[in-house]
């Protein structure tokens, strides 16, 4: 039996499959609406919306088991939600962020079917490989004063968990590529990075997993040349590289050119939620 449930931090661990890890302790913030559907008592769907001072909120994480889906549960979810939000909290506007791959549009046009404005936005992330890259005359030249992860002091890799450049999970995990990885330096100083390991889905190819750019854009052409020389990867391996903003995407692709092709798009959603005795707009 389907059973709508309010998710808390005393069930909140049953839900964990259908909440993204990165917004799980969002569950016990008093401004974030956490709901979930329940089949018998085993989680099914999950839906996590916080609201923000201004009269927006913006939904964290939505997720229905596979086969569960294409039954209304999401709909659902988001109808209680915006109940909720309207009513309770004073909100008008949902919120959505998120980022498709090539072919993966479904959610895409469930959130169209429920009359959300869409706008795509710089961000998501690029492919090539490792034989096109050498094709590219750009990164041929010299590599300037980069170093491999592997010859960074104690010093320099603590930078490595501070602040915005944090990488402790990486560091962790040990997934660095430590002679891939290049860092250029202002004495004992991270000035840019490009930071390399395997890919989580693709054991075959490579992801920059994280990169920082503080200098001026012939500082990443310096590190991908210094990666691809300390490179052992046969040409048909792939790499990944995210993309983040805008400034990140156009240099990527003004690096990449032809060589990069696009298979994950970055979107902005927003939905007016009608409020008082009006009907919602996600019925």
């Amino acid at each position: 039996m389907l059973e709508l449930i309010q998710i808390t931090p005393d069930n909140a661990i049953a839900f964990t499959h259908l909440i993204k890890e990165d917004v799980y302790l969002y569950v016990a913030d008093p401004a974030t609406v956490s709901i979930g559907i329940t089949d018998d008592k085993m989680p099914v769907a999950a839906l996590l919306v916080r609201a923000a001072d201004d009269g927006s909120s913006e939904i964290l994480s939505i997720c229905v088991d596979h086969e569960y889906r294409r039954q209304g549960l999401a709909t659902e979810l988001l109808i209680r939600a915006a109940d909720y939000l309207t009513q309770d909290m004073e909100v008008n506007r949902m919120n959505c962020s998120f980022t498709l791959r090539d072919g993966d549009d479904s959610f895409l046009g469930y959130l169209k079917y429920l009359e959300f404005e869409i706008n795509e936005v710089p961000g998501g992330c690029y492919v090539t490989t490792f034989g096109e890259l050498r094709q590219l005359k750009e990164l041929s030249g010299p590599t300037g004063s980069c170093v491999p992860f592997s010859e960074l002091t104690t010093i320099q890799k603590k930078q490595l968990k501070d602040g915005a450049m944090d990488v402790s999970d990486l560091l962790e995990n040990d997934s660095i590529e430590p002679d891939m990885s290049a860092f250029l330096l202002d004495g004992n100083v991270i000035r840019s990075c490009l930071i390399f390991t395997k890919d989580e889905e693709d054991p075959d190819a490579y992801t920059i997993a994280w990169s920082r750019n503080t200098g001026s854009p012939a500082d990443m052409l310096y590190l991908l040349r210094y990666a691809l020389k300390a490179s052992t990867a046969a040409d048909e391996v792939k790499l990944y590289v995210p993309v983040l903003n805008e400034r990140s995407e156009r240099l990527t692709v003004g690096i990449l050119g032809d060589k990069g092709r696009k298979i994950e798009t970055s979107y902005e959603a927003a939905l007016t939620l009608l409020t008082g005795d009006e009907e919602q707009p996600v019925a």
